[in-house]
């Protein structure tokens, strides 16, 4: 699978219409996806589309394209003395705080038509208990940076939730195909036009338009989060930054599940209980950069790499930049000394760079112990350069903030 860094292609209306003209196809599958609990790594991606301006869009990739660009964004940037740490070398789109006098929009392209009426319904529905939320789902969330929605109005395939038709309505965003058709009016597209809050389309709006001027955005950024769309679960997780915010928010670690916990649940020594041949998920509050979080295998294979296991020390097969463990798994077998143990890690799908799944490499075939999988922070995780100085390394956001927190960083596990 491709491994993710946001990247930002910025078009004209009409490049970007001839870029994407054919509907995108769905791999094997349901709709393309696994539909598991967190998704797959094989999912389809899904695309999104972010207005930039007046004629102009940006097409915002949620995940890296390995065909555009294998090596990815996450190298060694130095210091004094070669002193410094890994960063996140690309930048990720910025949405305009200005909506020119226009509305803003963002549009959802899945890789399967989402205009039947089950799939409609599952995005938004015409229910007044729905009206303070634009009509959306609890599938679809479009929210700021603290979680509070931001208004909108909803179109698919070019009708509103009531059924309107405002693919010609010249308020309505235009993304014209060489045919002469709207781009956002695709039966697979999904756009979601900026609202003051009276649903009107000739009512020029930002995203979370600021006081008393609703054509200027105050938001910090946009966050969208699919869940099940058509009873398939898609679990992505998108964020768009607003230019010129420097409220940058830090990293956290919220969770650090099991994939295979004993059931029903037991306790030993006040330590949840798991299977042996468990693999874990790491959930992050924002997206981070995923050779940060560790060393895929399969990516490393592909560049003609070393993989170790992330374990000690690996070398960058494009840059030649010492990678560093930023998370480690330790079998501390009773009566034993501890042993770090190696480990396989990748996006739980293309589509969401909060979760990540964690696959034990080595998992100890016999015998009772404590497993601990730890997330190491900047400030815990210096080690020599090969060049002299030294190197920080830790888990780091899209956005080049790295893992640092005082709090939750670990869990410990049993297995009997």
């Amino acid at each position: 699978m491709a491994l993710p860094t946001t990247r930002t292609v910025l078009h004209s209306f009409l490049a970007l219409a001839a870029a994407t003209a054919s509907p995108p196809t769905a791999a094997a599958g349901d709709k393309g996806f696994a539909d598991l609990p967190l998704g797959g790594k094989n999912d389809p991606r899904i695309g999104l589309l972010v207005s930039n301006g007046p004629n102009l869009a940006a097409t915002v990739v949620p995940g890296e394209d390995d065909d555009v660009d294998p090596c990815g964004a996450w190298t060694f940037v130095p210091g004094l003395g070669q002193t410094g740490r890994m960063r996140v070398t690309s930048t990720p789109f910025a949405f305009p705080p200005d909506s020119f006098s226009q509305n803003q929009f963002l549009a959802i392209e899945f890789p399967f038509k989402i205009t039947g009426k089950k799939t409609r319904k599952s995005i938004a529905k015409d229910d007044p208990s729905l009206a303070a939320h634009s009509f959306l789902t609890t599938n679809v969330l479009i929210t700021d940076q603290n979680g509070t929605h931001l208004p909108g109005i909803v179109v698919i395939g070019g009708k509103t939730v009531d059924g309107t038709s405002v693919g010609g309505d010249p308020s309505f965003p235009l993304v014209p195909l060489p045919n002469g058709k709207n781009l956002l009016t695709r039966k697979n597209v999904l756009t979601y036009v900026a609202d003051t809050g009276d649903g009107d389309l000739s009512t020029p709006s930002a995203f979370g338009p600021a006081p008393g001027d609703d054509t200027f955005s105050a938001v910090d950024s946009i966050r969208i989060r699919l869940h099940e769309i058509a009873g398939v679960t898609v679990n992505a997780a998108f964020e768009v930054k607003r230019a010129g915010s420097a409220n940058v928010p830090p990293l956290w670690l919220n969770s650090i599940e099991p994939t295979k916990p004993v059931e029903p649940p037991v306790l030993s020594g006040g330590l949840p209980v798991v299977k042996r041949k468990t693999d874990f998920v790491l959930t992050f509050s924002e997206p981070v950069e995923p050779r940060s979080v560790g060393i895929e295998k399969k990516w490393m294979k592909k560049l003609g790499g070393l993989f170790l296991k992330n374990l000690g020390v690996n070398v960058h097969p494009c840059n030649g930049s010492p990678l560093f463990p930023n998370v480690v798994v330790e079998w501390h077998r009773d009566g034993k000394a501890p042993q770090p143990l190696g480990f396989d890690v990748a996006p739980v799908n293309p589509n969401n760079l909060t979760q990540f799944r964690l696959r034990v490499l080595d998992t100890p075939k016999k015998g009772s112990g404590t497993l601990t999988v730890r997330v190491l922070r900047l400030s815990e995780n210096e080690n020599p350069h090969p060049l002299g100085g030294t190197i920080r390394s830790a888990v780091t956001t899209q956005h080049d903030v790295p893992f640092d927190d005082d709090g939750f960083h670990e869990r410990s596990f049993r297995i009997e």
